[in-house]
């Protein structure tokens, strides 16, 4: 179930087995706990954001990929239309 109004920005992992490809799990022979709370979570929170996509640490970098994929499509677009000229 998810709630909008509930952002996770930590959690933590406990590494303790590895599931082989029959399904089967092998304890591994050290056991550690990772901590997940990545930079963009942090921002994301920091920037009051709903999505770490909106954050600046992202906007940027989906900016210019739209610009280039809209530039490639209307170089696609011009030289189709030009076959039929």
């Amino acid at each position: 179930m998810t709630i909008p109004q509930v952002m996770e920005i930590w959690n933590n992992v406990f590494i303790q087995f590895n599931r082989k490809k029959d399904g089967s799990l092998e304890e591994l022979p050290a056991k550690h706990v990772d901590t997940g709370m990545g930079l963009e979570r942090l921002v994301r929170v920091i920037q009051k954001k709903t999505s770490n996509y909106d954050t600046d640490i992202f906007t940027g970098t989906i900016a210019a990929i739209e610009k280039y994929v809209i530039r490639n499509m209307i170089t696609a677009t011009v030289k189709t239309l030009l076959l039929f000229v």
